[in-house]
């Protein structure tokens, strides 16, 4: 084997082994911060037509990789939790205590 081949070969293996650790790092990492998680919450309220003051303060947990927000007021029961994809930025999802396991409400 030449040695033009053989230093490419080695240029592959090493590129290989960077590109494994770099995507272990980012999936291992938290992208996601308090802040991300109140603009999303700030869009989810504007959008669901809800009234902010009736909103807990972010909880981050850094373990998990999450916010989490109560709303309660207004008739509403509501949990949110904002969490980070790394695939496609933060990710909502709610619990709504008024609705029965179906997603009906009572």
């Amino acid at each position: 084997m030449s040695p033009l081949a053989k230093n490419i070969l080695k240029a592959l293996a090493l590129m290989s082994v960077a590109f494994v650790g770099w995507i272990f790092w980012s999936f291992n990492t938290c992208a996601l911060d308090l802040g991300d998680g109140d603009r999303v919450m700030q869009e989810e309220l504007k959008r669901a037509g809800l009234d902010a003051k009736f909103l807990s303060p972010g909880k981050f947990s850094d373990g998990s990789c999450t916010v989490s927000y109560s709303y309660r007021g207004g008739g509403q029961e509501l949990d949110y939790v904002v969490l980070d994809d790394p695939l496609h930025g933060p990710k909502l999802t709610l619990w709504d205590h008024a609705r029965d396991a179906s997603g009906e409400l009572p």
